[in-house]
């Protein structure tokens, strides 16, 4: 709740912003962009942590700082969204680091929550439909896959 209010009240409620209806502060859609958003800084933060403030980040260090995530209960309060957003932690091999949901239902004004507690997602028939397919794209469009075990694979980081 208190991003929200930090959000309204350090520029929407200034007439800053072009959010024409403040009321969806909190709506679904503007959550999404909220998550998006503290996940694009923390990457952001996690490459400047690694290869230094002065370095100019470029779209290798910013893959990076994604791969990197470490979005824990502390750092998910820091931010006053412990509870909207589950603990993300990412890396070379798992992109999505939490694979976990909540469901929600439209009452035809607004979404709400129908399950309390996150849902794993059933990872056995996840992750050989998300190899078998980007190995297929991989191969359809020439791209060599990187090896997350080779640190050589990685090596312009280190």
């Amino acid at each position: 709740q208190r991003l929200w209010n930090d959000l309204y009240q350090g520029g929407l409620a200034g007439g800053k912003g072009d959010m024409k209806d403040p009321k969806r502060v909190g709506h679904v859609y503007y959550n999404l962009g909220v998550v998006a958003g503290i996940i694009h800084v923390e990457a952001m933060r996690a490459a400047l942590a690694k290869f230094g403030p002065d370095m100019p980040l470029d779209g290798k260090h910013k893959r990076w700082g994604l791969e990197n995530l470490n979005l824990d209960d502390a750092k998910l309060s820091e931010y006053g969204v412990l509870g909207m957003m589950q603990n993300v932690y990412t890396s070379c091999k798992d992109h999505t680091g939490g694979h976990r949901g909540k469901m929600a239902a439209w009452n035809g004004e607004s979404f709400d929550l129908v399950s309390k507690d996150w849902i794993l997602s059933d990872l056995d028939v996840i992750w050989p439909l998300v190899y078998e397919r980007s190995e297929k794209y991989a191969e359809e469009n020439n791209i060599k896959i990187r090896d997350c075990d080779d640190p050589d694979d990685n090596a312009y980081m280190y």
